[in-house]
């Protein structure tokens, strides 16, 4: 559960740093307000769902299935893909918001993969690997 939430919050808290990450426009202010809306939604969405701020562990009565659920369903918002000037990016076609909703199913499909065959004597094994993802693969 806890690798699931802070995976969301590394999102948030790189686009919060305030670098601009958007690269799909020519224009300063619309990659800031693309990047704005960006944070907006995923705030947004975050605290709508109970996970933003960062609740505190045990998380009773949390599923993770549900959990999971409710976070591939976040809906991120950008300018790019609202503005008929711009479709592409310097990687390719601007949807999926900049490729953040492809890097939070590729999250919840590793998450799901450690948890396949999970047993409680396991834990204490698969710690280290739940730590590895979240500060190797999403930062």
């Amino acid at each position: 559960m806890q690798a699931a939430i802070t995976s969301i919050h590394t999102l948030i808290n790189r686009y919060l740093e305030g670098q601009t990450l958007c690269d799909g426009s020519l224009d300063d202010e619309l990659r800031y307000a693309c990047d704005a809306m960006i944070l907006g939604s995923l705030l947004k969405t975050s605290r709508k769902i109970g996970i933003w701020p960062m609740p505190q562990a045990p998380f009773d009565g949390w599923k993770f299935r549900n959990l999971a659920k409710k976070i591939r369903g976040i809906r991120i918002l950008d300018v790019c893909n609202k503005s008929s000037s711009r479709r592409w990016t310097s990687h390719g076609p601007g949807n999926n918001s900049h490729g953040l909703e492809d890097e939070i199913e590729d999250c919840m499909k590793a998450l799901e993969r450690d948890l396949e065959g999970l047993k409680l004597c396991d834990y204490a094994r698969n710690r280290y690997c739940t730590k590895r993802f979240i500060y190797g693969y999403i930062c």
